[in-house]
């Protein structure tokens, strides 16, 4: 079960991009937006296989508990697939919910690896890559060479 701290950054996560008075396509675009630039930030420091794995397994932990979630796959292309057809099924407040709870499974995860602190220090990053119309290529982790400045060895 993850933390109620895990749960509450889900929930902002996706508070930047999915507001209540939103239509439910709208609600449903949202929520893939914000899968994608969460997965692409996480590919900085995991790589994009270890992204993906981390989203995949988060994803596959909440299907069960989350029925709009169980048609719901990740690509190679770091999305999800299946929102809008959960969305018909289900609903889209019920799928958006099943989103909340996989990014809060994704937080618990890297909580395990990582540590709480740094995992959602690390998914608040994340959820800043450049929006649309900016270089989506995520910036390089920096170095302790970047950390010494220009010309110092």
């Amino acid at each position: 079960m993850p933390s109620t701290l895990a749960i509450k950054l889900a929930r902002q996560l996706l508070g930047g991009e999915i507001h209540g008075e939103m239509s439910d396509d709208a609600t449903i675009v949202a929520a893939e937006q914000v899968c994608t630039v969460v997965t692409a930030g996480l590919s900085r420091w995991f790589g994009a296989y270890g992204s993906h794995a981390l989203v995949t397994r988060a994803l596959a932990s909440v299907q069960a508990s989350h029925p709009a979630l169980r048609g719901v796959a990740m690509t190679e292309a770091h999305c999800l697939v299946g929102l809008a057809e959960s969305a018909s099924a289900h609903g889209a407040m019920a799928t958006r919910e099943g989103v909340v709870a996989m990014f809060a499974a994704l937080a618990d995860l890297l909580g395990r690896l990582i540590g709480d602190e740094l995992a959602l220090s690390l998914l608040q990053q994340s959820a800043t890559l450049p929006a649309a119309g900016h270089s989506s290529a995520p910036a390089e982790p920096r170095t302790d060479a970047d950390s010494r400045g220009p010309g110092r060895t």
